[in-house]
């Protein structure tokens, strides 16, 4: 086994202190057949003082491959890792895990903390109209540029190569291709943001921003966030549920209002009376004194009351393409509207929105975001 190590100055260092147990991993192969092919090069990238390492363990000569899998054990043994992997957990670690058990070694590497930027990037190849989404795809996308011109499956034929001539020459092309799969990897983790805004959690750095910064056009509301990570580019989206505007750290959001009268239905309808001159329930404890010809018994679909306001539109539980809106976190914190009984659209009140707290509001607009993505999918198929 040839072990080569590399220590340089990253580009971009994330603030993100989690970063500092990231193990980025890229593994070579002769092939995608788990059973049938060796491994020939393993790759691995952390950080370290401000400083990013580079570990590459080479199978040299074709028979080094326990070898190789006990040094990636031992590294891994020695602290615990988040994985950064670009479509690691459909090939890589599953690759590793099957070599693992073929060379009869007790180790297996959890899928638990793992960071698969090609799964979490996915949506985002659509939403920016990528056509594909490889590694090179993005590094290209964010002008990264590389030395390496092959593609793994040129290099499986240089590595048989390799073992039949030794040449330093092929030595350094296969290598190459690894490292800078590694540091494009590095290079690419800002892209990290795009996975906490579909997060659950806080991604805005200060709602009083958000509550300063709305305005009424017609027939919308248009709402400025400040996120608590940038984009490393910008993205505009727009449907007919409204648009999405995010450069760095301002995102814009543009929402569908109604102003009028929506109705509150009752759940309980039995345990009310419906007044059909004044259109509106009333429980019986009340509806008790009302006389009997004004009065009648409350059915599902005529126990409500009427409300006079403005109201914004509630996201509809949904998921499409890896974009996932669930409002269960907040929706009971919240008195909910329609139009009429048999509507499936539901919608809260401007002003009990905003006036909530902090993590109803951001999960609000988060799963409204959420709706004009997957609408924009959607209209564009």
């Amino acid at each position: 086994m040839l072990t080569k190590t590399w220590t340089i100055s990253p580009d971009y260092l994330p603030t993100d202190p989690e970063a500092n147990n990231y193990l980025f991993l890229d593994i070579e192969t002769t092939g995608f057949r788990k059973d049938t092919t060796i491994l020939y090069l393993i790759g691995c990238g952390f950080y370290q003082k401000e400083k990013f390492h580079i570990i590459q363990w080479f199978n040299d000569d074709g028979i080094s491959e326990p070898e190789m899998l006990l040094a990636l054990k031992e590294l891994m043994e020695n602290k615990d890792f988040i994985l950064f992997t670009f479509n690691g957990e459909s090939f890589d670690i599953p690759y590793l895990n099957r070599h693992y058990e073929l060379n009869e070694i007790s180790f297996r590497i959890s899928l638990t903390s793992s960071l698969d930027l090609y799964k979490i990037l996915k949506p985002f190849q659509a939403l920016y109209q990528m056509e594909h989404g490889r590694q090179k795809d993005w590094e290209r996308f964010l002008g990264i540029e590389r030395e390496d011109i092959y593609d793994g499956g040129q290099l499986i034929q240089l590595y048989k190569e390799y073992l039949l001539k030794k040449k330093s020459s092929l030595l350094n092309i296969l290598l190459l291709h690894n490292m800078e799969d590694i540091q494009g990897m590095q290079a690419l983790s800002p892209l990290l943001s795009c996975h906490k805004l579909l997060e659950k959690g806080l991604i805005y750095r200060d709602m009083a921003y958000c509550h300063q910064r709305y305005t009424f056009g017609q027939g919308s509301l248009s709402i400025q966030c400040q996120l608590t990570e940038p984009l490393p580019k910008a993205l505009r989206i727009h449907s007919s549920m409204g648009s999405v505007e995010i450069i760095n750290n301002t995102l814009k959001l543009t929402v569908p209002v109604m102003e009028g009268s929506l109705k509150f239905f009752f759940a309980d309808y039995q345990n009310y009376y419906y007044l059909p001159e004044e259109d509106r329930a009333v429980h019986k404890n009340i509806g008790c004194y009302v006389e009997k010809k004004y009065r009648e018994k409350a059915k599902a679909s005529n126990c409500y009351v009427r409300k006079t306001g403005i109201y914004l539109p509630f996201p509809s539980a949904a998921r499409y393409f890896g974009i996932e809106i669930q409002s269960d976190s907040y929706i009971d914190q919240l008195t909910l509207y329609k139009t009429d009984y048999g509507e499936r659209q539901y919608y809260a009140e401007f002003d009990a929105l905003f006036d909530q707290n902090f993590h109803s509001l951001s999960d609000y607009l988060r799963d409204w975001m959420k709706q004009i993505f997957i609408c924009n999918l959607r209209e564009r198929e």
